[in-house]
């Protein structure tokens, strides 16, 4: 059993299954062309969401934000998400330009937008 399935209240789901739905989550939103997320977990229970997700606007990045805070759930509090949106134009959007501290949890996403 992964950390991840503890930390989600033993949920069933692997690591893998999780970063999988991560990435499913986010490619289904419209305006997303494409991204490169990583899920990260170490030995002490923590564990970071790494990349980028292209989007056509800065909406598009909130809207990827509110899908990983869905999956993430209440129990993500341990994971920080370093996630950002890049532009057509090759502007980057990052937490803090929607409202977010630099590197919020996976909780702090699903309370907004759980």
């Amino acid at each position: 059993m992964g950390w991840m399935t503890r930390l989600l209240g033993g949920s069933g789901r692997s690591d893998a299954q999780v970063e999988a739905q991560l990435v499913s989550a986010v490619r289904a939103l419209p305006g997303v062309s494409d991204q490169d997320l990583v899920l990260r977990t170490d030995a002490s229970g923590g564990g970071s969401l790494r990349g980028y997700v292209a989007v056509a606007d800065p909406d598009s990045f909130e809207r990827a934000l509110a899908a990983l805070g869905r999956v993430l759930g209440r129990d993500g509090a341990r994971i920080a998400v370093y996630a950002v949106g890049r532009l057509p134009d090759g502007a980057v959007v990052a937490p803090t330009d929607v409202g977010f501290r630099s590197r919020p949890s996976g909780a702090e996403l699903h309370e907004r937008y759980g």
